[in-house]
């Protein structure tokens, strides 16, 4: 079903970060299991990432590291989540 196999050893963990998150976005559409505006909400987490840091790797999204890309969401580009339910976005 998905053309990737995840082990220590395999390419795409060697690969450019950018470049796996692309060809997993297009596996995805190709199956048609995006819809468009799933694609072009993928497509914006990429351009967050990129503005984020440019030469991201798989090993960087450790505990530290996606603590650091939540506190650029919300500290830089002023990102909340929205809490179904709650009375104001926190």
């Amino acid at each position: 079903m998905y053309r990737w196999k995840f082990t220590p050893t395999s390419p795409i963990l060697q690969n450019d970060f950018y470049k796996a998150f692309d060809d997993f976005c297009t596996c995805l559409w190709s199956a048609e299991r995006l819809t468009h505006a799933t694609y072009e909400k993928f497509a914006a987490v990429k351009n967050h990432l990129r503005a984020f840091r440019a030469d991201l790797s798989f090993s960087f999204f450790n505990e530290a590291g996606l603590t650091e890309y939540v506190r650029y969401l919300r500290e830089v580009r002023e990102m909340r989540t929205a809490r179904s339910g709650s009375s104001s976005a926190s």
